[in-house]
């Protein structure tokens, strides 16, 4: 879903910044184009999944020549049409979301943004006051990140397409490395690369044409005014009523939607608000063990809503290349075994329709992790410290530093690139009703009481399945039913030992068990089982490295 990269050039730049444009492509298959403003000093790469507004005129970046504003957009921007109308007096040229930022921004000023309900990213250069703004969505749900390198001040959605540009060739920060081999990803505000960070959700940067960052501020949306519900029965209407809005705002712009229907209780009660406002195509990750049962779930959750549901079955040839193919999408390094099952359902179901919708996001808003009682009371884990970042509305003051660590850092730095990654890499934009500003705006309103009025995990959000069976409702959480050790051990584990570089093994060699120090070529099939995770993180980073090189090639 889109791709964008920028430079406020500082010095002549070494490489056009189109030279990023190979790890850009993928998000924006339809069209790419570069564009600068009047005296060259920012540039803007964009390429784009076209969604709202076909036409070529609507592609990016945009400009509105007269008041010397250019725009690069990813996202999108659910209530853009009722902010068109407040903007009647702009001569609006396309029917794009991208030009009601664009129009907002000229009439009102970045504070505009503050108005937006959507998932976005967006970089804006504004010659009269000589200032670039970067803005990232309040939830965080699309990357944003900034490089401060010799000859600018590099950004984008993809540090690898932003490091293609660069007069020297960016390195690693090694500083990172020992959080990557524990978590598996970076943090929420970290990067893989020296002098690079992330933006946190709901910031805006502000740049001058001299590369200073002279202002930073949030652009979080207005909080509900009106009193948290008393009652369960009352918070349980309000909840479907803000469910089902965020449901049709994310149907708008969509005329073939598909849904994932997993078996699980999130993209149940997902699939049971769009009945009531259209008939998608639901899709289900078929099982790939013998003897796991997601799509058990799923073909009862179909059953019971009165819908087919497509099951898609990757096949089990050439697996070392699936996963070669899809880690190679990652950009930055995700060392998550489910991130590979996740990738492989959006491959499939690109071929059905450019929009899904997804249940992600429900553990998090309704706390369906662990007991309720780990929400209050369970401390962050040892050596990953509690999270002080801002994701969406005000967390309760009751939660404790695993909470609030699991619905910040965890959202966004696991979850959100996650699906970020394997969708949006492969020209497929993922929408996520559970993550609506409102909805979780509501949620976090709430004493412990309604949010668990059962002893279990995630009791409100359960309250939509009334009438469904306790045995599909509280079934311990399962994610998806796929052993990436045991199907690829049944392969000999082929092609692994291939993907793992010595380089790898050397920068993590004392994190490592004695047998994986050895050359790759005398680990034994038992010995890559027994210490597979390891084996794993190896063969993520050697093709991280790979990327690395491809992108600073001189």
């Amino acid at each position: 879903m889109c791709g964008f990269i920028g430079r406020l050039n500082l010095g002549a730049p070494a490489r056009p910044l189109e030279s990023g444009l190979p790890f850009l492509s993928r998000r924006g298959p339809d069209s790419s184009q570069c564009r600068a403003t009047a005296d060259g000093r920012v540039e803007f790469l964009h390429a784009r999944l076209a969604i709202v507004d076909r036409g070529a005129g609507a592609h990016q970046p945009m400009c509105d020549t007269e008041a010397g504003v250019m725009i690069a957009f990813v996202g999108e921007v659910y209530n853009y049409a009722e902010l068109r109308r407040e903007l009647a007096d702009y001569p609006f040229r396309t029917q794009s979301d991208t030009e009601v930022l664009l129009a907002g921004y000229v009439r009102h000023g970045i504070r505009w943004f503050e108005r937006l309900r959507g998932m976005f990213a967006v970089a804006i250069s504004d010659e009269r006051q000589r200032r670039l703004f970067l803005v990232r969505d309040p939830v965080g749900k699309k990357p944003l990140l900034v490089g401060r390198w010799k000859d600018g001040i590099y950004f984008g959605t993809t540090v690898l397409a932003m490091a293609s540009g660069t007069a020297e060739p960016v390195p690693l920060d090694t500083r990172r490395l020992a959080e990557w081999w524990r978590d598996g990803h970076f943090s929420a505000t970290t990067s893989a690369l020296a002098n690079t960070e992330a933006l946190p959700p709901g910031e805006v940067w502000e740049f001058d044409w001299t590369g200073t960052r002279v202002a930073r501020h949030r652009c979080d949306p207005p909080l509900p005014s009106d009193p948290p519900p008393r009652t369960l029965a009352a918070a349980t209407e309000q909840l479907t009523h803000l469910l089902t809005q965020a449901v049709r705002r994310r149907l708008d712009n969509n005329p073939k939607p598909i849904a994932l229907l997993s078996g699980g209780v999130d993209s149940t009660v997902l699939g049971q608000l769009l009945l009531t406002q259209t008939r998608p195509e639901f899709l289900a990750l078929g099982n790939v063990i013998p003897g796991t049962f997601d799509e058990l779930y799923s073909r009862y959750a179909g059953r019971r809503l009165g819908v087919p549901v497509k099951v898609l079955r990757p096949s089990a040839w050439s697996l070392a290349a699936k996963i070669e193919r899809v880690l190679d999408l990652q950009d930055e390094p995700l060392a998550i075994y489910s991130y590979f099952p996740l990738a492989m359902l959006c491959h499939l179901a690109e071929q059905h329709g450019r929009v899904l919708l997804t249940g992600d996001g429900g553990d998090e808003v309704f706390l369906g992790y662990g007991a309720p009682v780990d929400w209050s009371v369970r401390p962050a884990e040892a050596g990953t410290g509690g999270s002080e970042m801002r994701c969406g509305p005000p967390l309760p003051p009751w939660f404790g530093g695993w909470a609030r660590r699991t619905v910040t850092e965890g959202l966004v730095a696991h979850m959100h690139a996650k699906l970020d990654r394997a969708s949006a890499e492969q020209g497929l934009e993922a929408r996520c009703p559970f993550l609506d500003w409102d909805v979780m705006a509501f949620a976090r309103s709430l004493p412990r009481e309604l949010l668990f009025h059962r002893p279990v995990a995630k009791a409100l959000l359960k309250s939509q399945l009334d009438g469904w069976p306790r045995w599909f409702v509280d079934r311990p959480k399962m994610g998806f039913a796929y052993s990436l050790r045991w199907e690829w051990g049944a392969r000999d584990f082929a092609g692994l030992r291939e993907m793992v570089e010595p380089a790898a093994q050397q920068t993590f060699a004392e994190k490592l068990p004695a047998a994986l120090r050895a050359p790759t070529a005398q680990w034994s099939i038992s010995t890559i089982f027994r210490h597979f995770p390891s084996a794993w993180r190896l063969a993520v980073w050697s093709l991280f490295l790979r990327r690395h090189r491809v992108a600073t090639r001189r």
